[in-house]
């Protein structure tokens, strides 16, 4: 299977394996040296999720080393903890969520937080709990129409005598924001319907065994979990929301990364050979055992807990399961669920569409979100947005990387993004913020 970019990784790593990809043979050539890091020994912080799995990668494999960094793991049980972490300097790098450097530039933060890389594109997914399921709702894949779906949701919705609970990993996560414009998609408005709460898994199982949490949007190995102990389906995934929208993202203080620009180009080239090697390898037909060897990989060292390597390894695989709440688990060809760097065979990721570029657009989209949910008190689209979008999602020392090892990146950062990779099928137009969000008619008022 093809990979895009497949030569350009070949420049990002130093042992002397033969790759194949088809019938095309690829030997690595030798690293691009970025000179000596002004800090050696980095503390890169992380909270258990399968998008961590490059990480995990350019550890193991020695990609960090190969660019002279001592790179320390340190993992995290929630997401507040590692943003504070990385606030008062006691991790240097985070993988985070896409939404966190914004936030940080919005709120005038003391210490602006700005992305490095992205790590993922797509990843999430919307579940439900078997008492939904005993009432009639199946997955999306259940359903010939969209329309179907949403009008027997809606009435199972109005039907409830209490708002419910829609449990999140995180307000700042992607899933959460795709969770509202579903929402919003299907004319249900998410803040007067449902309680958005965080909950971490052992309220969210107690939550959703009880019927209290109706509907989650959180970390994909904790959705996977509540599948197989058949608590719980997938309704929807991320993907079948918005087609190729950012997920996690590599971050670090802009003061961090103004100090130390040899380290953080460093850590851009070591990551971003990560991720190729990931998507490289878990579709190598020529070993079927891959993708279970990335699972295992995850597992170790308590990257993830026991356990998840079996249910992630489907995800790694290109197979999705939706329930198991039937004879025959059903599931579905996705070999896009999570994309790393790049996957082929999709209509929606062109040229230079890769996982690991940063579009500005995309934070001016989420930026929109923000003032259609009013939140961080936006209730009109900022004069200045531009700016903290810019602040917030730099591409300085990415397009420099970029360069060096060869892989291709646009000559622009801004992009519209067709109505077909949108469940509504609303088109986005980044030059036009206002008029985007003026276009919603459920928003909060």
């Amino acid at each position: 299977m093809k990979r895009r970019d497949f030569l350009q990784y070949s420049a990002l790593a130093t042992t002397s394996l033969t790759f194949a990809s088809c019938s095309k043979a690829v030997k690595q050539a030798n690293p691009v040296a970025f000179g000596k890091p002004e800090k050696a020994d980095i503390n890169l912080g992380f909270v258990a999720s399968i998008e961590c799995l490059p990480l995990v990668v350019a550890k193991n494999k020695g990609f960090f080393k190969d660019q002279g960094l001592n790179v320390t793991l340190v993992k995290f049980p929630t997401w507040d903890a590692l943003k504070e972490a990385l606030t008062k300097g006691k991790v240097d790098v985070a993988a985070t969520h896409f939404a966190v450097p914004l936030r940080s530039q919005v709120a005038k933060e003391k210490l602006p937080l700005i992305a490095l890389m992205g790590l993922n594109m797509n990843g999430g997914s919307i579940g439900m709990g078997k008492k939904s399921w005993d009432n009639g709702l199946r997955p999306s894949t259940k359903f010939n129409y969209r329309r179907e779906f949403s009008e027997l949701y809606g009435g199972y919705l109005r039907s409830s005598k209490e708002i419910p609970i829609f449990g999140i990993d995180h307000p700042d996560s992607m899933s959460n924001y795709l969770a509202r414009y579903w929402l919003g998609s299907m004319q249900i408005s998410p803040d007067r319907r449902f309680k958005f709460q965080v909950v971490n898994e052992k309220d969210l199982a107690a939550g959703v065994q009880s019927g209290k949490i109706q509907a989650y949007a959180v970390e994909e190995s904790i959705a996977q979990k509540l599948l197989k102990d058949k608590q719980g389906f997938t309704a929807y995934v991320d993907r079948d929301i918005w087609r190729g929208h950012p997920d996690k993202i590599l971050a670090t203080a802009g003061a961090w990364a103004k100090q130390n620009p040899i380290a953080t180009k460093g850590l851009i080239a070591a990551v971003l050979a990560a991720c190729q090697f990931c998507d490289i390898e878990r579709f190598r037909k020529e070993e079927e055992k891959t993708p279970i060897t990335l699972a295992k990989e995850l597992v170790q060292s308590n990257y993830l807990a026991d356990g998840d390597g079996a249910r992630i390894k489907s995800l790694l695989t290109g197979q999705y399961q939706y329930d198991n709440l039937e004879k025959k688990p059903n599931k579905v060809d996705m070999n896009d669920f999570t994309v790393f760097h790049f996957v082929d065979n999709t209509n929606y990721l062109g040229d230079y569409n890769h996982a690991n570029y940063l579009w500005q657009s995309h934070g001016i989209w989420l930026l929109t979100q923000m003032v259609r949910w009013n939140q961080l008190n936006l209730f009109t689209y900022p004069k200045n947005g531009d700016e903290l979008v810019q602040a917030a999602y730099g591409l300085g020392a990415y397009r420099e990387v970029a360069k060096a090892v060869g892989v291709g990146i646009p000559s622009d950062s801004m992009r519209k993004e067709l109505p077909s990779v949108f469940i509504d099928k609303l088109a986005f137009d980044p030059s036009a913020p206002t008029d985007y969000i003026n276009s919603f008619d459920i928003r909060t008022s």
